[in-house]
């Protein structure tokens, strides 16, 4: 393979991916570097985990170094351009089965079905059981993901950062270095450095480079996919609804986007795929029944309401840490992948982290980035591991 490219397609840096983990590395990375020359690759693909209409910002986590690291990034979605413009703190009331739950914040309080029809200026109260409580936690808050997410990537542009719409067929691997990616049109780029943060299409981007990991890392990744319904909503339903608390259940999470007007119903149903082309040619209708049993039973007015379904992509990995590390054996080439369910909410640091590992340094949480999970014991956000397969 020849690597005499045209040297106005080559770059110091070259990402591929344009979700949460590649928009952010984009920006810090020419935030650091001011003069490299940097592009990212960020696919055609719109169906994603990180383009989502809204995703919930928070900092409840059982790990304290997770709490230290969203707490780090919530004071950035409250207080920095461009993030606060796409914030808002709501707070979530969670319902809780039993009398057990230990609460996060101190502030956290017990409120009745009456106080949560106040809160979403409901006509009808949620359908719960004798045994669940309503537990109320302000220090929440819900992000325009999709809005927010292009307005980083647009700033990453502006500081000098190449965006090119196109997906990427192939890395281009020589003698055991990374030397760039190949476009589905046959066009190349070279690069010093290639980091790949393709989420769930990372396997096969691997696969059909001839990049096969050592065998004790073939198990890391599960390609993964969860059900999203959402409902326009009318004029007097935005005006009734736009300051409501998320609705948090076991199943999943009610809540209102207010610049896209729109509510969108998540279920936890998490279900595993082979490849994330599996979505495109099968349906999965009867799976929205879980996000209108949710719809219905926190919100009863919505009853019978007519919803648009799709299924997001995402990939796990390990205890649902985020893999930042190089590909054994491949100088030049590097993993930010893994979202696992709970990464939206870094978009304001993470590129700060894959920096800091670029230029050798694993602060924090991150030093458990990396490929080995020997010592870890518990998911971090175990509430949405795998229920079933397709």
């Amino acid at each position: 393979m020849s690597t005499n490219f045209d040297q106005k397609l080559h770059f110091n840096y070259a990402i591929v991916g344009g979700g949460v983990m590649a928009i952010s590395t984009a920006l810090a990375l020419q935030r650091d570097s001011p003069n490299a020359k940097i592009v990212v690759f960020e696919g055609l693909e719109t169906t994603t985990a990180s383009k989502g209409i809204c995703k919930i910002i928070r900092t409840p986590y059982i790990d304290k170094e997770y709490v230290s690291l969203a707490a780090e990034a919530k004071r950035k979605w409250e207080t920095e351009l461009p993030y606060r413009e796409f914030y808002r703190q709501t707070g979530w009331v969670q319902v809780v089965r039993g009398d057990d739950y230990v609460p996060f914040h101190l502030e956290e309080r017990l409120i009745n079905a009456g106080d949560l029809l106040h809160m979403v200026h409901s006509r009808d109260p949620p359908q719960l059981d004798i045994e669940e409580n309503l537990w109320l936690n302000k220090d929440i808050g819900v992000v325009d993901s999709a809005l927010a997410l292009e307005a980083v990537a647009v700033e990453a542009a502006t500081l000098g950062v190449i965006r090119q719409k196109m997906d990427i067929s192939k890395l281009l691997v020589e003698n055991g270095v990374c030397r760039g990616a190949e476009c589905v049109d046959g066009k190349c780029f070279t690069a010093e450095t290639t980091i790949v943060a393709t989420g769930p299409w990372t396997p096969a981007l691997l696969d059909s480079s001839g990049i096969q990991l050592p065998h004790s890392l073939q198990h890391a990744f599960r390609v993964t996919a969860i059900g999203v319904a959402t409902s326009p909503l009318t004029e007097d339903e935005y005006a009734q609804f736009k300051s409501m608390p998320i609705l948090v259940t076991p199943q999943g999470e009610v809540m209102p986007s207010v610049k896209q007007r729109t509510l969108q119903i998540t279920s936890t149903d998490i279900i595993e795929i082979a490849h994330p082309d599996e979505l495109k040619s099968k349906a999965y209708t009867e799976r929205i029944k879980t996000n209108r049993e949710l719809l219905d039973k926190m919100m009863p007015e919505m009853r019978g309401r007519t919803l648009d379904y799709s299924v997001y992509p995402e990939l796990m990995t390990p205890y649902q840490h985020p893999l930042v590390d190089g590909v054994p054996g491949i100088e030049g080439l590097h993993l930010a992948v893994g979202g696992s369910y709970h990464s939206f909410k870094f978009l304001p640091v993470f590129g700060g982290i894959v920096v800091d590992y670029l230029r050798g340094r694993r602060p924090g949480v991150s030093k458990r980035w990396g490929w080995d999970r020997s010592k870890e014991k518990i998911s971090v956000y175990s509430e949405v591991l795998p229920k079933g397969s397709i």
